[in-house]
């Protein structure tokens, strides 16, 4: 049981950084940026934008 539970914890620390990746590029490409309070895009997520 316990090996179960440290694949399980290993698989969802590893789906982290892939959910964080389509979160930024939802939120880049998305007209509705002001929402979440930046009016302007920072530098580094500039290279995501697909438009």
């Amino acid at each position: 049981m316990k090996n179960i539970l440290r694949k399980l914890y290993i698989a969802c620390l590893a789906a982290v950084p892939v959910c964080s990746v389509f979160m930024l590029t939802s939120m880049v490409n998305s007209t509705t940026c002001w929402v979440y309070g930046q009016e302007e895009l920072p530098q580094g997520v500039k290279k995501y934008r697909k438009f």
